[in-house]
């Protein structure tokens, strides 16, 4: 993944102005408060992860057992920082499967979600999740991973970000988020280096 801070924040002023994504359902922007600030990107508005009544999902933490509103879901908690402990056990068997299955990902994520294209977009959300349990349980083992996943060129090309008439791909919009939280992730860690 080669997005740099500038091109980070062209992106952003791009995209946090389009209305779609600002209430798209997959919730691109949400937990991004403290980080847009970082790149002289003005907040979105609040963004409500509400999180539905539903009961927790009975499934067991598994790549296999995964949809895509059990990530929604997931993603909400972290973001309402409420049952962690749930998220994080998914979080964790994400991780693994990531970290095990590298070579044959891009195969499981398109038998799994029909296409290489929703198994790309679905796998980019996987990371987003990821990075998303870096920042909240402060655990760089998920960063570790995402960071693995954003060498995967079939996952991240090389022009990461393009800008599509009218609207970018929610893959693209993934993209650029993933490039947003890894690179804030990683100025952290190196702050704590040199404040050792």
């Amino acid at each position: 993944m080669r997005f740099s801070p500038d091109l980070i924040r062209s992106a952003g002023l791009h995209l946090l102005q389009d209305p779609i994504w600002q209430t798209h359902p997959r919730l691109p922007f949400a937990g991004l408060e403290a980080i847009l600030p970082v790149f002289d990107l003005l907040p979105v508005p609040p963004i409500a992860a509400d999180i539905p009544e539903a009961a927790l999902p009975a499934l067991s933490p598994a790549f296999k057992n995964l949809d895509l509103e059990t990530l929604l879901l997931l993603r909400r908690y972290f973001y309402s920082r409420i049952h962690l402990d749930f998220a994080a056990r998914w979080a964790e068997a994400l991780m693994r499967f990531c970290e095990l299955r590298l070579p044959s990902l891009q195969e499981r994520a398109r038998q799994k979600w029909g296409t290489a294209a929703q198994g790309r977009q679905n796998m980019l959300e996987v990371g987003i999740f990821l990075l998303d349990a870096a920042l909240v349980l402060e655990d760089l083992r998920f960063l570790n991973t995402a960071l693995k996943l954003s060498d995967l060129k079939w996952l991240f090309s090389d022009n990461a970000y393009k800008r599509r008439a009218p609207h970018p791909e929610l893959a693209e919009v993934w993209q650029w988020r993933f490039a947003l939280v890894s690179h804030f992730l990683l100025e952290r860690v190196e702050e704590a280096v040199r404040h050792g």
